[in-house]
């Protein structure tokens, strides 16, 4: 192959990875639909609800049927989320949502919620249909978890009907409650299994490609490789993505709820102060200061977030965060540059890999700051799965070189 065309070759594998990273990233953000927005089949034979009373209570003793005969609650429309509808509320909000039965729609039997945070139980006109872990003290940690609750129609009325969500979560941590689902089980299930399998499912199997591929960059190139580079540094950045992701699906943390989210906020800084590490070091620019700069910055934000985050955690690290994003961006702007300049394919990857990443990021912080539904589905941690292909093509090449 001639020199010429080995640079129109690379132009197209650059380009198409290019198209590629920002297809995905407009998909997950405008086409990939919450479930509860995404089933017009099902509600046409399934009753969707988009609005609920609420009373919220710091106790957790009260009975539902005190909730039903009370008459103190506020009219709210779903999703609910309690940072915007009620600020550094902490405790129990129970939904009431009433309905009658439509002649022109099978009899229901389950209950489907896309998303309800921190945990949720269901109850069908004052009967427990469903729910699983602590709803007081340490939550149990449901809060990525779809929910579907299924009971005997013996519990509807000809009347109205009532359905109670109970939901419990912290303040200052996007609790709240989605849309709900009323309907056949048959029609449901679907709706449940899928979401489940994206944000559970997907979520274990990402987390645990992204820690593999850490600890194969670890060894391969900090042991057998000899690898001055930067490699190490993206292994331990990987590895501290994947410790921060395993939040999506564990229902328990080993840390108090305080303190989880304050590790969690912190490996943020890690992440971006190891991943800044490797970009300079595989790009060999004459950064020395980065050495010292970078562990040192996510030392303080460490320091400071387990000293003086205070309830608002979420805002206050984003806050700290906030100086090192623009130096993620430039340098991932840099690498691809540096790809671009040398027909390096490998650079292309990483530097593809990276932006669909930092793409993805910012769009679950638009989910998080709810500028996109509670109910929508996290994405960023599935760049695990990026970085496990780049880690495997890295590897290839090295060892092919080695050979």
């Amino acid at each position: 192959m001639t020199p010429d065309s080995e640079v129109r070759n690379f132009g197209w594998q650059f380009f198409l990875l290019a198209l590629a990273s920002l297809a995905i990233t407009f998909w997950v953000t405008f086409r990939m639909q919450p479930p509860a927005l995404n089933s017009p089949s099902v509600e046409a034979q399934a009753y969707l609800f988009e609005k609920a009373r609420v009373l919220f209570s710091e106790k957790p003793d009260l009975r539902p049927a005190e909730i039903l005969s009370g008459k103190t609650k506020q009219l709210v429309s779903l999703p609910d989320n309690w940072d915007t509808t009620r600020p550094g509320f902490e405790g129990q909000g129970w939904y009431q949502i009433d309905f009658n039965l439509d002649d022109g729609k099978p009899l229901p039997d389950a209950v489907f919620i896309p998303k309800a945070v921190m945990n949720a139980h269901a109850y069908m006109n004052g009967q427990w249909i469903g729910g699983l872990g602590r709803m007081e003290g340490e939550l149990t940690r449901h809060w990525n978890y779809p929910y579907l609750f299924q009971f005997s129609t013996d519990l509807l009325k000809p009347g109205r009907n009532s359905l109670l969500v109970q939901v419990a979560g912290y303040r200052n941590y996007r609790s709240g409650i989605g849309r709900v689902w009323v309907g056949k089980i048959e029609q449901l299930q679907p709706m449940y299994e899928s979401t489940y399998r994206w944000q559970v499912t997907g979520s274990m199997l990402a987390t645990l490609v992204a820690f593999c591929s850490g600890l194969l960059l670890l060894l391969l190139f900090a042991r057998l490789f000899d690898e001055k580079r930067g490699f190490v540094f993206l292994s331990l950045a990987v590895i501290a993505f994947s410790i921060r992701n395993t939040g999506y699906f564990l229902d328990w943390t080993p840390l108090p709820h305080a303190q989880w989210a304050q590790l969690v906020q912190s490996l943020h800084a890690w992440f971006a102060a190891f991943y800044c590490l490797f970009m300079v070091r595989y790009m060999k620019l004459d950064w020395s200061w980065t050495s010292w700069v970078l562990p040192g910055y996510a030392t303080v934000i460490t320091v400071l977030t387990f000293t003086a985050g205070g309830a608002d955690m979420q805002h206050f690290t984003l806050a700290l965060l906030t100086p090192v994003l623009p130096m993620v961006f430039a340098l991932n702007m840099m690498l691809l540059a540096k790809a671009w300049k040398h027909t390096n394919l490998e650079a292309a990857i990483l530097g593809c890999a990276s932006l669909l990443f930092v793409l993805l990021s910012l769009r679950d912080l638009a989910t998080m700051t709810g500028w996109v539904p509670i109910e929508s589905i996290l994405v960023s941690q599935y760049s695990g799965l990026l970085f496990f292909i780049s880690a495997c093509w890295i590897i290839f090449r090295r060892y092919q070189a080695l050979l």
